[in-house]
């Protein structure tokens, strides 16, 4: 896959939401994590993952800073805030992983992660999801 060719995402199991599998790697951390998370358009932000899994991965090291964020159910909730790389095919990109200080949540994509890699989202439930090279409005 390249900055020209869509990238094939995938439904949930329940067949509700749109997902992607990307890899997640840290600056002082070669090693790449793949992972899978929902494309949530109510997301502003780059992606989301819980304590637990930052953890596994080694992301609570020094330097992040400290930030709230709003939920959808109107709580105000503490997040850690973390640069990361993230690749899907051969494309990267850094952002904010924002990390939600709750044991458990579903890992999400959100719409500042498709505007830094400059993807438009199409979803069709017979089709499937994919994730095209944004042209704007033809």
């Amino acid at each position: 896959m390249d900055a020209k060719n869509p990238w094939k995402g995938s439904f949930d199991p329940n067949h509700h939401e749109p997902c992607l599998n990307f890899n997640l790697h840290y600056a002082s951390d070669k090693k790449q994590h793949q992972l899978t998370g929902v494309i949530d358009t109510g997301f502003t932000g780059f992606i989301l993952i819980p304590s637990t899994l930052s953890q596994v991965l080694g992301l609570n090291s020094q330097p992040f800073t400290f930030s709230e964020t709003l939920l959808a159910n109107n709580s105000i909730q503490k997040i850690i805030c973390k640069e990361v790389n993230v690749s899907v095919g051969n494309e990267t990109t850094s952002g904010i992983c924002n990390i939600l200080e709750v044991p458990e949540c579903p890992i999400l994509i959100g719409m500042d992660f498709l505007r830094r890699f400059n993807k438009k989202l199409i979803v069709s439930f017979s089709s499937g999801i994919y994730l095209e090279p944004d042209k704007g409005l033809t």
